[in-house]
């Protein structure tokens, strides 16, 4: 999960929206975690949040690829996967 500047700025939205939505998405983290779910949670405020979806989660798999799992983990293929297509419907939105 990770709070984004894309989700604020693509309008105009009064502050108390985007603080209630920030706050709703950290209390579902911390819920999930203490239901005992592994999460990942970028604030916006984070370094390692890149503000960006596509590039944070490409530095996500990344990540877990180095250090967590086999590499011919079905788990990987499935989010490259789904980062390829993030990437052409990104480009195709842009060519409009």
């Amino acid at each position: 999960m990770a709070e984004m500047r894309q989700e604020t700025d693509y309008t105009v939205h009064h502050i108390q929206k985007v603080v209630a939505f920030f706050a709703a998405m950290r209390n579902f983290y911390q819920h999930l975690k203490d239901k005992g779910h592994q999460v990942i949670y970028y604030e916006i405020d984070a370094k390692e949040n890149k503000q960006d979806l596509i590039e944070n989660l490409q530095q996500l798999i990344d990540r877990l690829y180095r250090t967590s799992y086999s590499k011919s983990c079905r788990v990987f293929r499935c989010y490259a996967k789904l980062l390829s297509a993030f990437k052409r419907q990104r480009s195709s939105s842009n060519l409009l």
